[in-house]
């Protein structure tokens, strides 16, 4: 892959996977940590099953969060150059 291309990707899986993944942590953090508030009305069995729904967001946030790291990670590490052989090295000539 050349580096255009790349660049696309990354920016690309940052935009759908990266940004709604980081949402949605932020979505069910506030989910799991509002489902214990006392104030909020919630009946015991429905704080577990809140706190469930949110976990479960949490982990597929998580998951879309890794998915353009591991692409960068990927792709940056198939670009590293190959070992250059002795035989392809150009020596200029003296010329005294």
């Amino acid at each position: 892959m050349d580096k255009k291309t790349l660049t696309i990707t990354i920016i690309i899986t940052t935009l759908l996977c990266g940004l709604p993944g980081l949402c949605g942590l932020c979505f069910g953090s506030m989910a799991i940590l509002g489902a214990f508030l006392p104030d909020t009305g919630i009946a015991p069995e429905e704080a577990t099953l809140v706190t469930g729904i949110a976990v479960m967001i949490v982990g597929a946030s998580m998951i879309a969060i890794l998915i353009p790291l591991g692409i960068g990670v990927w792709n940056w590490w198939a670009q590293r150059p190959d070992e250059i052989s002795m035989d392809e090295v150009l020596i200029p000539e003296d010329d005294f």
